[in-house]
C-alpha cells in the first residue's frame, strides 16, 4: 500500500512539475486483475453481468412456477375432497401474486396451498 501511495504521489508531482517520471505502464501492485467489464475472447465486447436483483427475480419466478407444478401433480394423485376444494382459493390467490409480481407472497400462498392438501413443497431443480 505504501508502495502504490509514493508512487501515486510521484506521478502527481510529476504532473505539476511537467516531467513524468513515473513511466505510465509501471504497476504497484503485484496482483493480477482481469478486465471485468469486457468478454475475455473478443476483448472489446462487453459482458452482461446479472445484478443481485436479476437472480433474486429469477429465483422467485423459477420458484413460483415449481410450486404450481407440484400443486397440479398433488391435485392429479389426490381425490376430490373437501380438503382439495378449499385449497383451490390459496392455489388461484398464490398464481395470482405471482403473475402480479408479489412473488415471495406467491410462494409463500402457494406452499400454503400444498400442505393443506397433504404435500410437502420442494425444491426440484
Amino acid at each position: 500500500m505504501y508502495t502504490r501511495l509514493t508512487l501515486i504521489g510521484l506521478a502527481a508531482a510529476a504532473l505539476l512539475v511537467g516531467t513524468a517520471t513515473v513511466p505510465a505502464t509501471a504497476r504497484s501492485d503485484p496482483f493480477f486483475v482481469p478486465n471485468v467489464g469486457k468478454d475475455l475472447d473478443s476483448h472489446d465486447a462487453p459482458v452482461h453481468r446479472p445484478s443481485h436483483y436479476d437472480i433474486v427475480v429469477a429465483e422467485q419466478i423459477r420458484r413460483c412456477a415449481d410450486l404450481s407444478s407440484q400443486f397440479n401433480q398433488a391435485l392429479a394423485r389426490t381425490a376430490d375432497s373437501p380438503m382439495t376444494r378449499g385449497a383451490m382459493p390459496d392455489y388461484r390467490q398464490g398464481v395470482t401474486l405471482c403473475d402480479g409480481g408479489a412473488r415471495m407472497q406467491g410462494v409463500a400462498t402457494l406452499e400454503a396451498a400444498l400442505k393443506e392438501i397433504g404435500a410437502a413443497p420442494r425444491i426440484s431443480y
